[in-house]
């Protein structure tokens, strides 16, 4: 029978384990737009869309495109507020038209896009840019957020993308995290004692 500080133990190297293998990507997508976010409209202010996923585990090509679902996804309007996408929301190097950006697969529709020809054969597992060029997206379109919805109705060029290796937990958060499992074992154990 496995003992309270072998689950503890065990508990730590797999976490520890599944952390070294995650490849954990952040992608930024900034455009100047008018529109809407949660019912306030804004006009021609700078538009922030963040998504951080594990492009190793959630990396999936398609028939002209590579894609990551994003773990997390922020979306920030200057002078607005923030919210977060109800629905997922993926990375996409699309291959055939040479385009990068965010896009809504459960609509099939694109947020942002930027014109980026030399990212033809982007994989979305590596740092890129920030590169600037022609931007595109889907105006009119309503992508529902936590707290209402985002629509943009316009978008000056250029728009800009840019990869980033996301940060992760310092040796000190996994210190501490293993700590206080073992303090939570220590407690498990006095009790059924």
């Amino acid at each position: 029978m496995i003992q309270l500080k072998q689950w503890a133990a065990l508990a730590a190297v797999v976490t520890m384990a599944g952390a070294a293998q995650a490849q954990l990507m952040q992608y930024t997508y900034q455009v100047n737009a008018s529109g809407q976010l949660n019912g306030q409209s804004f006009s021609n202010a700078l538009v922030t869309v963040t998504l951080t996923g594990d492009a190793s585990a959630s990396y999936q090509p398609c028939g002209y495109c590579y894609l990551v679902l994003a773990d997390t996804t922020l979306i920030e309007v200057a002078g607005v507020g923030s919210d977060r996408f109800a629905q997922p929301i993926t990375a996409v190097s699309n291959f055939v038209d040479g385009y990068i950006g965010l896009g809504e697969p459960v609509s099939d529709y694109g947020i942002f896009f930027v014109e980026y020809g030399a990212g033809m054969g982007y994989l979305l597992q590596a740092p890129l840019g920030p590169v600037s060029g022609e931007a595109s997206g889907n105006p009119g379109i309503s992508f529902e957020t936590l707290g209402g919805s985002f629509t943009y109705d316009s978008f000056d060029s250029p728009g800009t993308f840019q990869a980033t290796v996301a940060q992760v937990p310092e040796p000190g958060t996994w210190a501490l995290w293993l700590a206080g499992l073992g303090a939570v074992g220590r407690i498990a154990r006095r009790q059924t004692a």
